[in-house]
């Protein structure tokens, strides 16, 4: 599949897809931290993990 993805000249370009699916994975490790030290887990804090791995804003359009 990735293969297929690669060679087809899809929209997205694999180191795209890949850094997209790492940034995901790092929130999700972050947000996973706040919740084992029974913090909330607020919007603020949400936005503000994707904003560091995202690299940008939503308003942006970074993530």
């Amino acid at each position: 599949m990735v293969s297929q993805i690669a060679t087809q000249g899809s929209l997205f370009d694999l180191i795209s897809v890949l850094d997209y699916g790492q940034s995901v994975v790092n929130v999700a490790q972050e947000l996973v931290k706040t919740l084992l030290e029974k913090r909330p887990l607020t919007t603020k804090t949400i936005s503000s993990q994707m904003n560091r791995y995202f690299l940008g804003t939503a308003a942006e359009g970074a993530w």
